[in-house]
C-alpha cells in the first residue's frame, strides 16, 4: 500500500466520480484508476461495487473512507497553515507605544 494509491482511493470515495478525483489529484483518470486497482489487487479487496460507470463504495471501503478521513483532513490542515504562514495571512503582531 501506498500513500497514492490511499490518496486515489481517499480522492474517489470523496468525490464520487474516478473523472473528478483525477481532476482534483492533477492525474490522469488511468492514473487514479490504476491506483485503485493496484490497492485493491495488493490486498485481495473490493472498495468500490463497480455498476456501469458508477462506484460505490463496499462496507470496506467505507471503513477504509473513515481511517482516511482524519489523516487527510490534518494533511490539508497542515498545508493550510503552512501556506498561510508563508503569505503572512495570519499570525501575531505586537505592537508597542510610548506616550
Amino acid at each position: 500500500m501506498s500513500y497514492t494509491q490511499l490518496r486515489a482511493f481517499h480522492a474517489v470515495a470523496t468525490v464520487g466520480t474516478v473523472t473528478e478525483a483525477a481532476r482534483h489529484l492533477h492525474l490522469t483518470q488511468p492514473a487514479v484508476t490504476h491506483q485503485l486497482r493496484a490497492l485493491e489487487l495488493h490486498h485481495r479487496v473490493e472498495l468500490f461495487h463497480r455498476v456501469g460507470l458508477s462506484l460505490v463504495l463496499t462496507d470496506l471501503g467505507q471503513e477504509l473512507l473513515d481511517l482516511t478521513r482524519p489523516f487527510f483532513d490534518l494533511e490539508r490542515r497542515t498545508e493550510d497553515l503552512l501556506s498561510s504562514a508563508s503569505g503572512l495571512k495570519g499570525g501575531h503582531l505586537l505592537v508597542g507605544a510610548d506616550g
